[in-house]
């Protein structure tokens, strides 16, 4: 936790700063803030910005400057310490062993330029990673002490159902354990064991998007010119054997090809779809017609408690309102920028959880979600009818700049194509429903390597974040027609455009119900529809009268294209019904989650998608560009029919 840092400290460290700086004959000074790091160059000390961050963030862990041997303990809580935990006078800035003793003048150029240098190369190693160098020791562990950890080997030890497996199971677990202290080859560097180039090898294929091919042929290249004996792995297929204990458990289900039922529990053994009488398998083969794959997040939450410096990162956003807290109460002026809306724990949804279930928020670790999908296509240009769906799920605990890393994001889902399920995605959403509901009501219990203790973690979902028409299929709303606005709802103010010779669309000239009600706007006829708009926003549905609405719905559609053939005599009804209240085509899954009603946007909007959108078209149609503006005769007809020119 950043400690408050003082006036005097921080005009300490600028005058030595700027004296530095004109020693040295430059123009700019580095800001050593948490977040800065060193990275940012400020080209005027007396601008006030490197104050600013300076009492916000206080500076970051080991960070020293020439004269601050009085202010050090008051930055960072006590002396710079060794291994052993005594006090470590002849450190260095970037924390290597000086070669003069602390009684000897050092020179303050070379100290604060190897902290420089030093900070930015381990930053640009782990930017990619996502890690926040404040919390770099703790964890740091490449000696591969971690797979004899115990709790490690709980985590890693899968289940089984009989010895045999179990045996099995232990058997790789052992392996491991040796591959993780046998060097690469006699002679190497103590670190480079055959676990840890393994790891290695595999993370450079992923991040470089290396084909099994090139990956099998680029480690024979190296097995080949390693000296006789080594072990490094020769192909894909090794290098997976090697690291087969830290494989995440999954589960493949086979589907109905019309999305009507998942062939689990009572259907696990059917053949045929009890709904609409379509066959499991393809004709002549034991290959199923469709599948879904799901990847439970219990076991991933559990792996990153697991490690004490990702561990401590999920309880930032607790010591974050520690901070400010201690900030407000020594001096109120500090705090005043910091007071709007920047992480998803100042927001009014976060903090009615914590109210209505105070157990919940008591203990910061519990985890608060966040969930997103949309349709890809896996093969490019050249199928371009194929649609997968992946569900991705992420962690609002972490710092925002963290959270939204793909070391974070983990995807929990994987539905198959080649045709979007549409509205019936909530058949396959219940599989992650089913588990966010077994971690709020029987909390997984879970090891927390930075408090080394145990704790019963829950997580709840926060809300899921698309575009406009995944928020239709996962909130089972409606999102085009007359009642296309998911905030007016039934409310929608609507108006159908002439056909001929205006574009027949629909369009929706309500939203200066939304403005305040002495807004100059609302009595502008000539830049609208020519009508005044004296009306005030629609009234807001709450989620406990939208549950009831829905519990209530006695035509609410099942999942699936179509129904099982009707009996001799009598017709199929294909037709769906009526929406309800021509908004809702469907039951969302998640408001069986009991916290679901509470919610006062369960469902969010991307805004990368909506921006991205409205700019091409304003920047179409001011540059007059062909394929992209909207300004044509059928726009101008319909500006002539509203009145509007």
């Amino acid at each position: 936790m950043v400690r408050t840092m003082t006036e005097g400290i921080v005009n300490r460290f600028l005058s030595s700063a700027k004296a530095e700086m004109l020693q040295k004959n430059e123009t700019e000074i580095r800001c050593p803030c948490r977040r800065c790091k060193l990275k940012s160059l400020i080209a005027d000390p007396d601008s006030g910005q490197v104050r600013d961050h300076l009492l916000l963030r206080g500076f970051m862990d080991g960070y020293r400057w020439q004269g601050d041997e009085d202010d050090y303990e008051v930055v960072h809580g006590g002396r710079a310490r060794n291994e052993e935990g005594q006090q470590d006078n002849h450190r260095g800035s970037g924390g290597r062993e000086d070669e003069e003793s602390p009684g000897h003048d050092h020179d303050g150029d070379a100290v604060h330029s190897h902290h420089v240098e030093d900070v930015v190369h381990d930053d640009e190693e782990d930017q990619d990673e996502g890690h926040d160098h404040e919390d770099e020791d703790a964890g740091a562990d490449d000696d591969g002490g971690w797979v004899q950890d115990p709790h490690i080997q709980e985590l890693l030890l899968k289940q089984t159902d009989n010895a045999r497996a179990a045996a099995r199971e232990k058997a790789k677990l052992d392996q491991l354990e040796i591959d993780a202290v046998t060097p690469l080859y006699e002679g190497c560097r103590p670190e480079d064991t055959r676990l840890k180039v393994t790891l290695m090898a595999l993370e450079m294929k992923v991040k470089h998007k290396m084909t099994d091919a090139c990956f099998d042929e680029n480690m024979s290249f190296w097995h080949e010119r390693l000296p006789k004996g080594n072990k490094c792995p020769t192909s894909l297929e090794e290098a997976k054997k090697i690291v087969c204990p830290l494989d995440l458990p999954h589960v493949k289900y086979h589907v109905c090809m019309n999305n009507c039922i998942i062939y689990r529990d009572e259907h696990a053994e059917s053949t045929i779809c009890p709904v609409c009488g379509v066959t499991r398998y393809k004709k002549r083969k034991k290959a199923p017609r469709k599948v879904v794959w799901y990847f439970p997040i219990t076991p991933r939450l559990q792996r990153y408690f697991a490690d004490p410096k990702v561990a401590k990162l999920l309880r930032w956003h607790a010591d974050r309102e520690e901070k400010k807290r201690e900030d407000d109460a020594n001096d109120p002026e500090i705090n005043k920028k910091d007071k709007m809306l920047s992480h998803p724990k100042d927001a009014s949804q976060w903090q009615a959880l914590n109210f209505e279930y105070p157990e919940f928020g008591k203990d910061p670790r519990n985890i608060v979600l966040g969930a997103s999908t949309d349709g890809v296509n896996p093969f490019g240009s050249q199928r371009s009818t194929h649609s997968t769906w992946p569900v991705f799920v992420w962690m609002y605990n972490l710092p925002p700049w963290l959270c939204m890393k793909r070391k974070y994001i983990h995807m929990s889902m994987l539905i198959e194509g080649p045709k979007q399920p549409g509205n019936d995605i909530n058949l396959y959403l219940g599989l992650l429903k089913e588990e966010l509901d077994t971690l709020w009501k029987t909390p997984a219990n879970t090891w927390d390597a930075a408090e080394k203790e145990y704790f019963p973690m829950r997580a709840a979902l926060l809300t899921t974040v698309h575009d406009y028409l995944g928020y239709g299929y996962l909130a089972g709303q409606v999102v085009h027609g007359f009642s296309g606005c998911v905030r007016c709802m039934d409310d929608t103010t609507y108006r159908q455009l002439d056909r001929d010779p205006g574009s027949s669309k629909t369009v929706f000239m309500g939203h200066r119900r939304w403005l305040r009600d002495d807004d100059p706007w609302r009595k502008r006829k000539d830049l609208f529809d020519g009508e005044t708009e004296p009306r005030r926003r629609p009234r807001t549905r709450s989620g406990e009268e939208i549950d009831e609405l829905l519990k209530n719905w006695k035509d609410c559609p099942l999942p699936g294209k179509k129904q099982k053939a009707p009996e001799p005599g009598k017709k199929r009804k294909l037709k769906a019904p009526e929406p309800l209240l021509k908004v809702w085509k469907t039951r969302s899954v998640f408001w069986d989650l009991p916290y679901w009603k509470i919610h006062r946007v369960p469902h969010s909007l991307d805004v990368m998608h909506i921006t991205k959108n409205v700019c091409e078209s304003l920047l179409g149609t001011l540059l007059n560009m062909p394929e992209r503006t909207k300004d044509g005769p059928k726009a101008r007809a319909d500006l002539k029919s509203m009145g509007i020119r």
